[in-house]
């Protein structure tokens, strides 16, 4: 074995990296329309560890296959890099390209891989525009495609960016049990990834680690352990992110944060600026305008204001190109606010509390539904309440009339819709209320008129059915026992049936339907329903709590199973 060479795994690394070099240099100078499978894994390792442009070449090398997967990944992958660059509708172009090529695949391991890197891209994407209950669907439904096909590496890179997700929407513990996981997993399963996939694949999990340790710190800062795990999770990151130059700097910018929250103004500065250069070198516009912003509010909290302003300026001037990333501009509306009012230009402070304001309000219901996050929600409401002060503070010695009117007609009109609005709603109720209430009492009144002009009519006796012989007592002793029943409120039981009841009063059918019939001229099943309704009358007149209940419960209440059934014994009842 040659002294250049150290092992035969370092031998292969170094043929591996020759053939590339030589797919590089003369099969894409050639545009070629196919890539062996192995040739194909290796571009794929290299588009995911490149800098963006560096990964748009060479996934516009790809995009020019004829084989279908291939062009398909190309596609996906120019998509997610273009939204790196701030290029939405081109990012969309391409994605919606590499969605129709999946459709014309038929169903097979190929089609469902693919699908999975279009999930996994889009939710990414949405990620970067802060979709993010579309983003967490997509990443869900992309580990679905990767399960179909046994995909573990991916399936373990889907649930590192879901966490990223759950990391948004504050389930920190959940998106920390995840990660570990699914470093578990890697673990488990080492001898699929390469060096390079591996190294990849750890610095994004640690990066995503460490930002949950960091808002569990921001959450409780007087845990620091929180702290302490976050920057061994950012060091870590760095560690493995050799092949990464975006993991890299990421975790960088996440280090100097934690120096911020420990008031080492300098050093995080420091840092700032470097990741800065470095973004600025590789296109990263996305992290070049958070570092932007991240460099004007250190120096803000150095009370070095002018520089504070030149970065503020930048993050103004960068969201016109790209308006997706909208809460580091309205938080530097706040400071620039802060800033002019320390100034004693109150005009100026009033201008960007306004803006704040208006922007923030703008965006507070997609950002209350999505639960991203702005440092923490309870910053946000300071700051905001904070503003609201600042704003009315110079309003008022600038346009105290204008202001003094408009707040008290915005109070009047407030308080006569609610007023107007609670009138209504209780009209309504009443009038319901009141028009069942009326109807049953006027059919009450009918039935009892009908019931004294048949008792001064001469009634034709019932005869016994032929065979059946029932003396006096025995009747009134059955009629006694339907008479407890009834006091009982037995008949509220699902079971309240002519065999339940003879039964209960130890007779038979024939006779307790036989003296029924007789005594209140309605067979057995008309009687039951009838003490139902007249019991749920009479609660709906007498208990306001059992107004309120539903249809559904009313019908439960007095054994029926539904509340369909209880209506159609409702309406069939005889009310005249």
């Amino acid at each position: 074995m040659s002294s250049f060479v150290g092992s035969k795994k370092q031998q292969m690394k170094v043929y591996l990296l020759l053939f590339f070099n030589f797919i590089i240099s003369n099969g894409f100078s050639q545009s070629k329309s196919f890539f062996s499978a192995k040739e194909y894994a290796l571009l794929q390792n290299e588009i995911r560890k490149s800098t963006v442009d560096d990964a748009l070449k060479l996934a516009s090398k790809l995009e020019k296959s004829q084989v279908t997967e291939q062009k398909l990944f190309a596609k996906a992958t120019i998509s997610y890099f273009l939204q790196l660059k701030g290029e939405q509708k081109i990012a969309d172009q391409k994605m919606e390209e590499a969605v129709l090529l999946s459709k014309t695949m038929p169903d097979s391991k190929e089609k469902w891989q693919s699908l999975a890197y279009i999930n996994n891209y889009t939710g990414l994407i949405y990620w970067q525009r802060r979709k993010l209950s579309d983003a967490l669907v997509k990443l869900q439904k992309g580990i679905e495609y990767s399960k179909k096909t046994g995909d573990i590496k991916q399936i373990i890179k889907l649930e590192i960016n879901v966490a990223t997700i759950n990391n948004e929407i504050e389930n920190y513990y959940l998106a920390i049990n995840s990660l570990k996981k699914s470093d578990k997993m890697i673990k488990e399963n080492n001898f699929l990834f390469d060096e390079d996939e591996t190294l990849l694949i750890k610095s994004a999990l640690f990066l995503n680690l460490g930002k949950n340790y960091e808002f569990l710190y921001k959450s409780n800062s007087e845990n620091r352990i929180y702290l302490d795990s976050a920057l061994i999770c950012y060091k870590r990151a760095i560690a493995y992110s050799k092949p990464s130059i975006i993991n890299k700097l990421r975790a960088q910018n996440n280090i100097a944060g934690l120096y911020l929250e420990q008031n080492k103004y300098d050093d995080a500065i420091k840092i700032y600026q470097n990741v800065l250069v470095e973004c600025s070198e590789n296109h990263l516009d996305n992290d070049f305008y958070v570092v932007s912003y991240n460099l004007g509010y250190s120096f803000f909290k150095k009370n070095k204001f002018d520089k504070a302003l030149v970065y503020f300026d930048k993050v103004d001037s960068l969201f016109q190109n790209d308006k997706s990333k909208v809460n580091e501009y309205i938080k530097s509306k706040y400071f620039q606010s802060k800033i002019y009012e320390n100034f004693k230009n109150y005009e100026k402070a009033s201008e960007f509390a306004s803006l704040y304001l208006e922007n923030l309000e703008k965006n507070e219901l997609k950002l209350n539904e999505e639960k991203e996050i702005i440092n923490n929600i309870q910053n946000d409401q300071s700051l905001k309440k904070e503003m609201i002060e600042l704003k009315e503070k110079y309003k008022f010695q600038i346009l105290i009339k204008k202001l003094v009117f408009y707040f008290v007609l915005f109070i009047t009109a407030f308080l006569i819709y609610i007023i107007i609005k609670n009138y209504k709603s209780k009209k309504v109720i009443e009038a319901r209320f009141s028009l069942v209430l009326n109807e049953y009492r006027e059919r009450v009144e009918e039935l009892k008129k009908k019931n004294a002009t048949l008792e001064q009519e001469t009634q034709t006796i019932q005869s016994i059915p032929q065979g059946l012989t029932l003396d006096e007592e025995k009747e009134a002793e059955i009629l006694k026992k339907l008479k407890d029943i009834e006091l009982k409120k037995v008949f509220l039981n699902q079971d309240f049936t002519l065999q339940f009841v003879a039964k209960k009063i130890k007779t038979n059918t024939t006779y307790l339907s036989y003296i029924v019939n007789k005594n209140f001229e309605k067979s057995f099943s008309e009687y039951a329903n009838e003490l139902k309704i007249n019991y749920v009358i009479n609660e709906m007149i007498s208990n306001a709590k059992y107004r309120k209940y539903s249809t559904q419960a009313i019908a439960e209440s007095v054994g029926y199973k539904n509340a369909t059934s209880f209506a159609r014994s409702f309406n069939k009842k005889n009310w005249t």
